[in-house]
């Protein structure tokens, strides 16, 4: 049985971790009293602890509090969530290495050695969204919940990613622990901020356009895909596309034909999870788009413009999951 981690757990890993860091960085100490620093009155200190922090940040982490020194701690915080944080003025340690803490007459920002997990090792918890089966849940979850129906079942989920029942229904489990998925669909939006994270095409450039009769099963993704659906954002009609391949094999296929040198004309990747390419619209073009919760993750992965437009597209035919 997989027991949940208590608030107070959390905040007794991430208060163990920051006085390793601090104790490797400086000379100051953690106390019950705060932050020592030598020759200085002790600071107050807020300290909280979470798994993993991403966008969009919660509130919490980012309110002022005057005369205290906020410190989140977290097993993993992505590169978007720590500028909101920097800009927040909240101090952070992500266990993978790094430390962010301003405190008066003290300033450090380094990496550090990364930290163990805590002592009771709940993997299950430490990272609940991971590898195919946790992509696969996750991303019928957020479509079903999208379309204001129920997630899949285990089997037919399994049997779409290609997979066995046993990797699906434990994935399933472990979000299902982590409060990311109920009997009614994918909590919203940290789930798909979670997904955001683990979706990661590898794009292949080519310097043709495949045919649209001989590209077995291409689908058009990212931005071409964004602005069919009526995302708010803009590109030129050369603007490479981006292609879907349902298998390894079928991209690298398409990488022998069609690339070359040249100006890169398209991209194409194996889709991340193959229930990526259900729904796909087929609009007459020349190939047919993912569907609008595809097309969000992709722009979701562009930190520059993509956080910035889903924050302005009010989706018309299926519910907001971000």
């Amino acid at each position: 049985m997989v027991r949940r981690t208590s608030q107070a757990d959390l905040k007794a890993a991430a208060k163990t971790a920051l006085a390793a860091a601090l104790s490797e960085n400086s000379d100051a100490t953690l106390d019950a009293a705060g932050i020592e620093i030598p020759g200085r009155p002790p600071v107050p200190v807020e300290i909280l602890g979470a798994h993993t922090v991403s966008m969009p940040v919660p509130a919490r982490y980012t309110a002022a509090r005057p005369g205290t020194v906020t410190i989140v701690v977290a097993e993993v915080i992505t590169d978007g969530a720590r500028a909101v944080l920097d800009a927040a003025g909240t101090n952070w340690l992500d266990r993978r290495g790094h430390l962010k803490l301003t405190a008066p007459g003290m300033i450090i920002n380094t990496d550090i050695g990364p930290r163990s997990r805590r002592p009771d090792r709940l993997d299950d918890l430490d990272r609940p969204l991971r590898g195919r089966a946790g992509l696969a849940v996750a991303v019928d979850a957020l479509w079903h919940t999208a379309l204001g129906e129920v997630p899949g079942k285990i089997n037919r989920i399994a049997r779409m990613a290609g997979l066995t029942h046993p990797p699906v229904s434990l994935a399933a489990k472990r979000l299902r622990d982590a409060g990311l998925l109920g009997d009614n669909g994918g909590r919203v939006p940290e789930l798909f901020w979670a997904t955001v994270e683990l979706w990661r095409p590898h794009w292949i450039d080519l310097a043709t356009v495949p045919e649209r009769h001989g590209a077995e099963g291409l689908v058009a993704g990212g931005t071409r895909a964004a602005i069919h659906h009526g995302i708010p954002i803009a590109a030129t009609d050369d603007y490479p596309w981006e292609l879907y391949a349902p298998t390894e094999d079928v991209a690298a296929m398409a990488q022998i034909r069609y690339a070359g040198p040249g100006p890169v004309l398209a991209r194409v990747a194996a889709i991340p999870t193959p229930l990526g390419l259900c729904d796909s619209v087929d609009s007459g073009g020349r190939f047919p788009f993912v569907n609008p919760l595809i097309a969000a993750l992709d722009l979701a992965t562009d930190p520059s413009r993509g956080t910035e437009a889903l924050t302005a597209w009010q989706p018309g035919e299926i519910r907001r999951v971000w």
